[in-house]
């Protein structure tokens, strides 16, 4: 299958189109229930004393009386009265509302299963229990009893007390760890790996400790500090990951045929990608205008060898990228108009020879910069694989040559990657909440269950039904009432996913999707597309249409192949050649460089 890794980014816009706001929907009630006061403790400024006023909720929130809050919000009496208090609690007297916070905080972690105000250890998301013999801090490390925090861990501990030897098994893997020593082995697949831990282990009244971030880490498993309420948090990342991807077959392969290309690959490789661009400015008194850009790719590639050229015109579009005009004077403004313009009429050519280890470029714009240097001149940089000890040039060309992502990738590694990016700062106990939330969106809309099959045939469909309802169950459990009204702007959503397999394997997906926002402010907008990705072919089509203002389209078509020729090792006979450190050394920049920087300051 032949695919580039970019597509990825398509795939990523698409679901930003179909689901507007990724949010936290956990399983949990309990969690549900407490997301806002954890917010509110996390932005809670300085206190400030001034004369209490009673603000009635249903105002607060933007609504002309208490009965239209209530057809929105389905509250009871009680519920309301509850909630209003807490909120003029919030806004008059924070001192009051801290400490109300704080109270719901250590309700929560110990409703969880924590005890506040002695050391804990969750793993995943449950609470190890230790019994009568509690965790301890020595020198800053977090010890624990070694045969309940190793159970909680689904694994069997052993004691040799002639070698002072624990023995932690699992299904798979056996770790050894001996009393005062700073090594533990760990024999896995007939291997065994030996690591140093900087902590000992010791015995206390018969009873062994073990340090647990060591021990944790070197089996695998990923380890958190939560400081507010003392408690090491433990994660199965690749538990988590296998759990989840069961949910997700038929996406997950969906995945992997947009990212792994044919291994068996020989010869060359070629991909030619087409970027068309319209923009149309709506005009009802002197008629529409419609502008063009476009752009295109060749890319040639052996596994070793690559030959790329490239060009974007985006000169049509410039002043719309550009501040308005009155922000500068007239010789400023065209300034920049000339100057943006030299920018978005781009093109760039490279060859990267392997067995000499250079890179060759050819890019006119640079003409521009460097003075001295020919517009057609190719510019050598030699030694690639010494510019930076973290470029492995030869693996980033096989990774373009076979479009693949070391291990793939997958809806739960996507799901981790998500939360790892936006770790929590407090709360860090509710980590693996966190994954499992992040995972119902997912579920709620791409799961293997959404789909209809018939024969090799799956069939996913989003409405505006299944937006609404989702939505008003976040809202609901959530009390976060923008969450609901936001969705209620969308108008009108039909999307489908068809995919096409054989032999369990995708050959083939295509899609279509339509969407209607309404704005007070701005108008209606229409987003409308469809695609079509096969073995050999990728086409894109999406159009943007904003009320009495523009309509933007895309349109985006990827063919690959593979050819017999041979790709170029060199720029052509004749070439100006020059090497990147003669640029350096002796080359002069423009006046113009320092003019834009005048313009910008």
């Amino acid at each position: 299958m032949k695919k580039s890794i970019v597509i990825l980014v398509v795939v990523s816009m698409l679901m930003s189109l179909l689901c507007p706001i990724f949010v936290l929907a956990a399983e949990e009630g309990e969690l549900l229930d407490s997301v806002v006061v954890m917010e509110d403790a996390e932005v809670m400024g300085e206190t400030e004393e001034k004369e209490a006023e009673w603000v009635n909720m249903w105002e607060y929130y933007g609504y002309d009386s208490l009965d239209d809050f209530m057809l929105d919000y389905d509250y009871t009496e009680e519920e309301y009265n509850e909630s209003e208090t807490i909120l003029n609690m919030r806004l008059n007297d924070q001192a009051a509302y801290a400490e109300y916070v704080h109270q719901l905080l250590i309700a929560q972690f110990e409703r969880f299963g924590g005890t506040y105000g002695v050391l804990n250890v969750i793993i995943d998301d449950t609470f190890v229990d230790f019994g009568s013999v509690l965790p301890e801090i020595i020198g800053g490390t977090l010890y624990v009893p070694t045969a309940p925090f190793v159970e909680s861990l689904g694994a069997e501990v052993e004691y040799d007390g002639k070698n002072k030897t624990i023995s932690i098994k699992f299904d798979n893997m056996t770790a050894y760890i001996v009393i005062g020593d700073n090594i533990i082995t760990i024999a896995e697949n007939g291997i065994d790996r030996k690591e140093f831990i900087y902590d000992e282990p010791f015995l206390k009244n018969n009873i062994s400790y073990i340090p647990l971030r060591a021990v944790a880490e070197a089996l695998g498993y990923t380890v958190f500090w939560d400081n507010t309420y003392k408690t090491a948090v433990i994660i199965d990342f690749n538990g988590f990951i296998d759990k989840i991807n069961e949910e997700f077959t038929i996406v997950n392969k969906l995945l992997d045929f947009l990212i792994i290309i044919d291994d068996g690959r020989n010869g060359v490789f070629q991909q030619i990608v087409e970027l068309l661009v319209s923009y149309t400015e709506i005009n009802s008194l002197d008629g529409n205008n419609t502008l063009l850009a476009n752009g295109d790719l060749n890319f040639l590639s052996d596994g070793k060898n690559f030959y790329f050229k490239g060009s974007v015109d985006f000169s049509s579009l410039v002043k719309l990228f550009i501040p308005y005009r009155y922000y500068y004077n007239d010789d400023y403004y065209e300034t920049l108009i000339d100057e943006y313009t030299k920018l978005s009429k781009m093109m760039l050519e490279l060859i990267y020879n392997n067995d000499d280890d250079v890179l060759y470029m050819k890019f006119p714009l640079l003409s521009d910069i460097f003075t001295d240097l020919p517009p057609n001149a190719w510019i050598a940089v030699s030694n690639m694989s010494e510019i930076d000890d973290n470029i492995d040039v030869e693996s980033f060309i096989d990774t373009l040559y076979q479009g693949s992502i070391p291990n793939g990738i997958s809806i739960g590694e996507i799901i981790v990657l998500d939360n790892s990016l936006k770790q929590p700062s407090s709360n860090v106990y509710l980590y693996y909440y966190h994954l499992r939330s992040s995972s119902v969106l997912y579920r709620t809309f791409i799961s293997d269950e959404k789909f209809d099959k018939d024969d090799d045939e799956y069939t996913l469909s989003l409405s505006l039904e299944d937006l609404e309802e989702y939505a008003y169950t976040m809202a609901t459990a959530y009390q976060v009432l923008s969450f609901y009204l936001y969705y209620l702007n969308t108008e009108k959503l039909d999307a489908k996913l068809t995919v096409q397999m054989s032999n369990d394997e995708i050959v083939a997906f295509m899609g279509e999707f339509f969407m209607r926002n309404s704005s007070y402010y701005s108008g209606d907008t229409q987003i409308t597309g469809n695609f079509n990705f096969s073995v050999d072919e990728i086409e894109m089509f999406m159009e943007i249409h904003q009320q009495n203002d523009y309509i933007l389209g895309i349109e985006l078509n990827v063919s690959s192949k593979d050819l017999t020729e041979e790709i170029p090792q060199a720029p052509p006979t004749g070439a100006i050649v020059i090497s990147i450190e003669d640029i350096v050394e002796s080359f002069t920049w423009p006046s113009f460089i320092s003019q834009l920087a005048g313009v910008a300051n």
